[in-house]
């Protein structure tokens, strides 16, 4: 009896309609990421303008229920280029709800299906905090329900803000088009950056700061490494994006912060009022490597200064005389 595979069922086993399409959307605040584990960018449904950009992720600590439906789960996102690292840094993904689904190819023809309702579910749920121990990759968690909202101290014992420019702890408001952002279109650009003559703003005005930038219907976030105002409206990335800008692109920029005390109190003008300190989250007074944080009279007693607490000021403190010489030391 031959053992090759009838010619027809070899073509069923080949059919690409047999082959699935997973995909995933995490829902952020004023901004959806789409993504489908393809080579090619997939729109879903067919003719619709939800774009599924092509990306290569994994799912690992899948968690059942005696049911068997998934109660927690581990997505590990491929990010060479970046890309996760400034969603992260512009938007919160804690308790903001992601969708894994199943879509199958319709027919021979390979055709994505045009009723944005035929899809399988395979979990809906809430992210966590983002977390990765590795520098190309960008792993979120996500549980079915809602999250833990864990508040967890993770400020560094240093000079500059830990917060994040205009979150809601910044209380800053990013929607306001004469402080903090402006939309255009390019003028020319590459993969580095762009130019926008319209942005006549002084030099260093959007550095620190983040971008949307829109090529062939696909978005990309970016920081701003690098702005030169002054009528030049040069826009430098931190990161190359995939394609090069060019004059059919538009953006929507987004002012940043160097995350100073200086920058904070007002002279830069970031708050509604000139002065947002009240919402400062550093630690104003730590030194510098070549400062004393406590500086005793010279002499064998006195008083000095202590400067190692924030909100505390300068303290002054006492010494007392110590005779050596008595414990023959």
């Amino acid at each position: 009896m031959p053992k090759d595979v009838d010619a027809q069922i070899q073509v069923e086993i080949d059919a690409s309609e047999k082959a699935p399409i997973i995909m995933v959307e995490m829902f952020l605040d004023g901004l959806t990421l789409r993504y489908a584990l393809q080579q090619d960018d997939v729109t879903f449904p067919s003719g619709g303008s939800a774009v599924y950009s092509a990306r290569t992720f994994g799912v690992s600590d899948v968690v059942h229920s005696v049911e068997g439906q998934i109660q927690r789960m581990k997505i590990n996102f491929d990010d060479v280029n970046g890309d996760f690292k400034a969603y992260d840094a512009a938007y919160d993904f804690q308790g903001r709800d992601i969708q894994v689904k199943r879509i199958y190819r319709s027919g021979k023809s390979e055709l994505i299906p045009s009723d944005g309702d035929i899809f399988q579910e395979h979990f809906y749920g809430q992210m966590e905090l983002p977390g990765s121990s590795q520098p190309q990759t960008f792993a979120i968690s996500a549980v079915s329900g809602q999250t833990i909202q864990v508040k967890v101290l993770d400020q560094s014992y240093g000079n500059p803000c830990q917060r994040k420019f205009g979150n809601d702890m910044c209380t800053i408001d990013l929607d306001d088009p004469t402080l903090y952002y402006k939309n255009g279109t390019a003028e020319s650009g590459d993969v580095g950056g762009f130019i926008d003559t319209a942005l006549t703003q002084a030099d260093d005005y959007f550095n620190f700061g983040r971008v949307e930038v829109t090529q062939g219907g696909t978005t990309y976030g970016r920081k701003v490494k690098n702005f030169i105002g002054n009528g030049s409206g040069e826009i430098e990335f931190d990161i190359d994006t995939p394609v090069a800008i060019d004059n059919t692109a538009t953006y929507k920029i987004w002012k940043g912060c160097d995350k100073k005390w200086d920058t904070c109190k007002g002279l830069e003008a970031y708050g509604s009022d000139g002065d947002n300190t009240a919402n400062f989250f550093g630690f104003i007074h730590v030194g510098s490597n070549r400062e004393s944080n406590a500086s005793p009279a010279a002499s064998g007693g006195g008083t000095g200064t202590f400067t190692g607490l924030t909100g505390l000021g300068d303290m002054p403190i006492s010494i007392p005389s110590l005779n050596i010489g008595a414990w023959g030391l």
